[in-house]
């Protein structure tokens, strides 16, 4: 996890002085990106390892640590990328990048990202009502 957001810093920081612009959305949706991902991923782990093997003892506690890291991780290395992109660029880029993070963090905390890529999935395809309506 440390690996994959590190690289999404170093590109954010590498290429803000060549498209500030591009980068200063890029780095809070590539970072969300990751952290969902690997959380998916840390999911899909205690699924298939954990909860379908039948483990008798409570498992629950290690799955919210390491989805408490990843999300650590995550939100430090946007704060990280933001240090150093302004410190870099000398002027006023950065605000950009914080209000988008600002609004895509209370975006996810409400569930509204959720809510959209469902109503996205029913407009590209209707066959997948069932399990759309199943999870949203």
């Amino acid at each position: 996890a440390w690996g994959i957001l590190f690289c999404v810093c170093v590109t954010y920081v590498s290429a803000l002085p060549y498209a500030p612009e591009l980068m200063g959305i890029f780095l809070p949706l590539a970072t969300t990106a990751t952290e969902v991902g690997l959380v998916s991923l840390a999911d899909y782990g205690y699924c298939r390892l954990i909860f379908d093997r039948g483990a008798r003892s409570e498992q629950t506690q290690v799955v919210s640590f390491i989805v408490a890291m990843i999300h650590s991780l995550a939100e430090s290395s946007r704060l990280v990328g933001l240090v150093i992109g302004a410190v870099i660029s000398d002027d006023y880029q950065w605000i950009f990048p914080v209000f988008l993070s600002l609004g895509i963090n209370l975006a996810s905390r409400h569930g509204w990202w959720r809510y959209i890529m469902a109503r996205l999935l029913l407009r590209a395809s209707p066959q997948l009502a069932p399990m759309v309506r199943m999870t949203v």
